[in-house]
């Protein structure tokens, strides 16, 4: 089983997203799997959200296997819906993957 890369952030947001996406791009580095750890979110904004789409396409991108985990606190997931990410409900990180990458 190849190794992964595990993250979590508390806040993803515009004040920390410069600072998260360099330790996302730092993760592909190894070219081990990336998981991002969502249960752990407590605080995301639009730029968060943009984040981790570009997270998904920056995975497809170098074939790196990219997944979103984790139970999704039920504070984000009306977030989800209001900023346009999915139409259903989105519960796990997994759910969340799932409809970001429909798009790309």
């Amino acid at each position: 089983m190849p190794k992964s890369t595990v993250l979590s952030f508390p806040s993803v947001t515009i004040g920390s997203v410069s600072t998260d996406r360099l330790a996302l791009l730092k993760a592909f580095d190894s070219g081990d799997p990336v998981v991002v750890d969502v249960s752990a979110t407590e605080t995301i904004d639009l730029a968060g959200f943009q984040l981790l789409v570009a997270l998904v396409k920056e995975g497809i991108k170098r074939g790196v296997p990219v997944t979103l985990t984790g139970q999704i606190p039920v504070s984000l997931q009306e977030k989800i819906k209001k900023v346009g990410l999915s139409d259903t409900d989105c519960t796990r990180g997994e759910d969340l993957y799932e409809q970001v990458s429909l798009d790309l």
